[in-house]
């Protein structure tokens, strides 16, 4: 995705979308729907396509990843799905990385 990250790659027993191995940055695109943005989806709404979980057990699965990764070193920055198509917003993280990256 990104100049210096490596796409799927494998930390413990997950996998992250994009990883800068040598500043420890992680980055997690997160779809709005399968990790139930919370801009959208309340803490009780099941959500289709997911094994019928609620957002709530969606989150905790994530804070879980996230928390596995921070307390071994990694920054991780998420991203939401619609953050990330909205062009002013893509501009905004883009050179956010490139600094963290320097």
């Amino acid at each position: 995705l990104y100049i210096g990250f490596n796409s799927e790659i494998n930390i413990g027993k997950y996998t992250v979308d994009e990883l800068n191995e040598s500043k420890k940055i992680v980055l997690e695109i997160n779809g709005d729907h399968w990790h139930a943005n919370p801009k959208k989806y309340n803490a009780n709404n099941v959500i289709g396509g997911t094994g019928k979980k609620t957002a709530e057990e969606i989150w905790e699965k994530d804070r879980e990843k996230i928390d596995y990764l921070s307390n071994n070193g990694y920054n991780v920055i998420i991203i939401w799905e619609s953050d990330f198509r909205n062009k002013y917003f893509r501009k905004k993280i883009l050179s956010k990385l490139r600094k963290l990256l320097i």
